[in-house]
């Protein structure tokens, strides 16, 4: 082990320590934090001239490695980066390992205000009864994960996360276990995604893999735990085969959810405790209902709103 190693790994064990133990964050969360310092360390030790350890870092540097290593990455991605650096150097500072934090003015870019593509409802109905596969199993699977992502509004890890003894068909809904910030939460099943899962239930069950952990209740087609990158490849199938022209990625649908309810009347708090957002603000980043609709709401309700003509504003420079 290099002397560098020495330094760093400790530090770096140490600070997820921390994390895991005082803010519950996921474990994907760590993993991207931890790949985020490592990227870092890497290039550090190959760029410096002296002693590659954590007191040798200072501002200039980090500019440097963010400058080095900026092209390709977008906005959310460039402002994790920065996220994870802040993060660990101010750990290192809070306990005494260094006197000062040299990511403390770090500048992280501004997201962007756009959110990923989504469905409407007729793309939306089309999509969970298709899929790219010529196996009829995977067919009845796949009709049964896409209702499930699209119909809870879970995130993509949640849905392959879950095991039977998540799912109570006969109350319509399902457990989510430790998302994202580690909570556990109960969401509700739609009519359509428990047929769907009732169908999968006995074709799993000739499927799974003997001396399978768990039990898990999505599977691939070797009878494991179906991985997050088999599920953005199975919904590119999916997407060909109902003729969806854009792309959507799992959180698309996610976020299909949450607009579709949002805009058939439902309270945007319940939303917010579906979607397991700690914070309503964020909940409010997926919804756009129709400004028409709000207007037409105004519209009828109030007595003086009553204006001919009247437009929505086109928001989509402000987006």
């Amino acid at each position: 082990m290099s002397e560098t190693t020495d330094h760093w790994d400790p530090a770096i064990a140490a600070w997820l320590d921390r994390l895991r133990a005082e803010r519950g964050r996921a474990r994907n969360t760590l993993k991207a934090y931890e790949a985020d310092v490592r990227a870092f360390v890497g290039w550090f030790e190959e760029m410096a001239t002296d002693r590659a350890v954590p007191a040798s870092v200072d501002l200039a540097t980090l500019r440097r490695y963010l400058g080095a290593r900026h092209e390709g990455w977008s906005r959310a991605t460039m402002a994790r980066h920065v996220s994870s650096l802040r993060g660990f150097f101010g750990f290192l500072q809070r306990s005494g390992a260094l006197r000062i934090n040299p990511a403390s003015r770090l500048l992280a870019p501004r997201r962007e205000g756009r959110l990923g593509a989504f469905l409407d409802v007729d793309e939306a109905c089309r999509l969970v009864a298709a899929s790219g596969s010529r196996d009829e199993r995977l067919q009845v699977r796949d009709r049964a994960l896409w209702e499930v992502l699209y119909g809870s509004g879970l995130r993509v890890g949640e849905a392959v996360g879950l095991d039977l003894r998540d799912v109570r068909l006969g109350e319509g809904w399902i457990r989510v276990r430790s998302g994202k910030g580690g909570r556990d939460r109960d969401v509700p099943l739609s009519r359509g995604a428990v047929e769907a899962i009732r169908d999968w239930l006995p074709v799993r069950l000739g499927m799974l893999a003997a001396g399978e952990r768990g039990e898990p209740l999505f599977l691939s087609v070797r009878g494991r735990r179906l991985g997050v990158r088999s599920v953005r490849r199975l919904l590119a199938s999916a997407e060909e085969a109902a003729a969806i022209r854009h792309p959507v990625s799992p959180h698309g649908l996610r976020h299909s959810f949450a607009t579709h309810l949002l805009g058939s009347g439902a309270d945007l708090r319940a939303i917010q405790e579906m979607l397991g957002h700690a914070s309503l603000s964020t909940t409010q980043k997926y919804t756009h209902l129709s400004l028409e609709k709000v207007m037409s709401v105004y519209d009828a309700a109030h007595p003086r709103a009553r204006v001919p003509g009247r437009v929505a504003p086109d928001r989509t420079a402000e987006d």
